[in-house]
């Protein structure tokens, strides 16, 4: 009679303090999920929704909507346009449906690894959605977290024992070429199949046959998507260019920032400083777990996620979300062997204390993701309730740099009453948002005139094509951010103007001014 009770009573034995923390932490997750419907596009989202519009259209990356990330990225957002609409909540929808998946993916593939610790999955998908929604409005619905999220499959991939090594190689590779499309930096993870081959039990010829297998899946798949892209749809030349741009100007002037300080700033800003403290060191314990063998390797992609943020530059928020990925599924092998180590001690006594301190572990590491999410989202249901106006709502998620959003927005809708379909709108300045809520394309295909004004070498080829296509294609309206210093540049967009003469006599004798709202000034063709 004894077994039959003790198999009772363990179940409720199983909801320990940190088992409710993790479940808990889940749900707030869940919470700002639904919530994250309800968000504007940010400053990044609002150029990819802008060209994700155009290639809907038909149009061509780089060719017909200039940008730097990879062109899978804009093909995504031109599918959420056309699965969910042409609103702001269409990539919202697009990038919940895409975590959620992920989610279960990493709590099942942390589970697997640590013999059934629900805990320990539980709380990888809790620090990981807590920390991605904590960032805010600009940061999430980014190529970067998609691409970190593929990078994960990629390396659940190595890490199954199961899998057969041709499977795995070739799986990989592909994997690290649709990330690589998303972002081209995210090409750095090939190291990751290399390791996994130098690690690999095989003789040395294998090893060489799956590393090469690998390499050959990325390059076919890659090689097939420039293919189809550029010399199917003809914008090789306009891609190359963009190549030449990211080395001349774009990462030059990115790295005049870059450093050791202000990686650990960003590391500071997200809270991942003690989460990535408390990962390394569960690295040094998680040899004992037959499926985490590859110690080694879980070490190569964290570093590789850091890494990867150093050379980029700049060091904007969504940069470290390949970081937060990795942190979260070495953090959930590592909680659930404290659970083991601390809460199945012998005596009731030391279980009670070691339960406490492992508490208080989860309790300090979500903390603040928790406190972020909850700042950024408790209100949603105000809103979606009509309890909040959209300017208030929208004012109290945007960070300060972008306060104007909301002007932004009566700027669209001013446009989409006062132009027809087939009119085209000129944005001078950083913000294609204009183009997409109005739904009316630019005359040009420079959404934003960043390329048109930084120094480098492309700037005079970029100027020339820029007046050509406003020639060619005079807007009906020009928007133009007269103020500054615009972010990147350093100048007020007036000086930029009086900086580019041709421009400067376009509009004196093509466009009439007819209002400002806030730093915006609004030009209407002279007809």
């Amino acid at each position: 009679m004894d077994k039959p009770q003790d198999l009772h009573t363990a179940p409720r034995l199983r909801w320990t303090l940190d088992q409710f923390l993790a479940v808990g932490a889940i749900a707030l997750a869940l919470f700002a999920a639904v919530g994250s419907l309800t968000w504007p596009l940010g400053d990044d989202q609002e150029i990819f929704a802008w060209a994700g519009s155009v290639v809907r259209d038909g149009g061509v990356p780089y060719k017909d909507a200039w940008d730097i990330k990879g062109p899978l990225t804009y093909y995504v957002y031109a599918t959420s346009l056309a699965l969910f609409g042409h609103n702001e909540a269409a990539f919202r929808l697009l990038d919940l449906a895409i975590l959620v998946p992920f989610c279960y993916l990493l709590r099942r593939s942390v589970i697997a690894v640590t013999a059934g610790s629900a805990v320990g999955g539980n709380f990888a998908v809790a620090f990981f959605a807590l920390t991605y929604y904590g960032t805010g409005v600009s940061e999430t619905a980014q190529p970067d977290g998609w691409g970190g999220m593929l990078i994960f499959l990629a390396m659940a991939v190595m890490l199954d024992a199961r899998a057969k090594p041709r499977f795995t190689m070739v799986t990989t590779g592909c994997l690290i070429a649709c990330a690589t499309l998303l972002k081209p930096t995210f090409l750095i993870y090939l190291l990751l199949p290399c390791v996994y081959c130098l690690r690999h039990p095989s003789p040395v010829a294998q090893r060489l046959i799956l590393l090469l297998q690998c390499f050959g899946a990325c390059t076919v798949v890659l090689a097939i998507s420039f293919g189809l892209l550029f010399y199917a749809l003809g914008g090789s030349t306009d891609f190359f260019d963009i190549l030449h741009f990211l080395i001349t100007s774009h990462v030059s002037e990115a790295h005049r920032t870059a450093g050791l300080r202000y990686l650990l700033s960003g590391l500071f800003q997200l809270n991942l400083v003690a989460p990535l403290l408390v990962a390394v060191i569960g690295l040094f314990s998680l040899n004992h777990l037959r499926a985490l063998a590859h110690t080694w390797l879980l070490a190569t992609w964290l570093a590789l996620t850091l890494i990867a943020v150093i050379a980029q530059g700049w060091y904007f928020t969504y940069h470290f979300i390949p970081v937060t990925i990795a942190t979260a599924y070495i953090l959930g092998p590592t909680v659930a062997h404290l659970r083991e180590s601390l809460v199945t001690s012998a005596t009731p006594s030391a279980r009670t204390l070691g339960g406490i301190a492992l508490s208080v572990l989860l309790l300090v590491l979500l903390a603040a993701p928790a406190r972020k999410t909850l700042d950024l989202t408790y209100d949603w249901p105000s809103y979606a309730l009509a309890r909040e106006t959209r300017t208030a709502y929208v004012t109290h998620l945007m960070p300060p740099d972008l306060g104007y959003w909301p002007d932004l927005e009566r700027l669209a809708a001013y446009l989409a009453s006062h132009t027809r379909r087939t009119d085209t709108v000129l944005m001078w300045g950083w913000d294609p948002i204009v183009n997409f809520l109005s739904d009316r394309r630019a005359p040009t295909r420079f959404g934003y005139t960043y390329p048109v004004v930084v120094q480098g070498p492309l700037r005079a080829k970029y100027r020339d094509l820029f007046i050509t296509e406003i020639r060619r294609r005079p807007p009906a309206y020009i928007v133009a951010d007269v103020e500054g210093p615009w972010a990147q540049v350093g100048l007020s967009g007036s000086q930029l103007i009086n900086q580019f003469p041709e421009l400067d006599r376009f509009l004196e004798s093509h466009y009439a001014p007819v209002g400002r709202v806030a730093k915006f000034e609004v030009l209407r063709r002279i007809r």
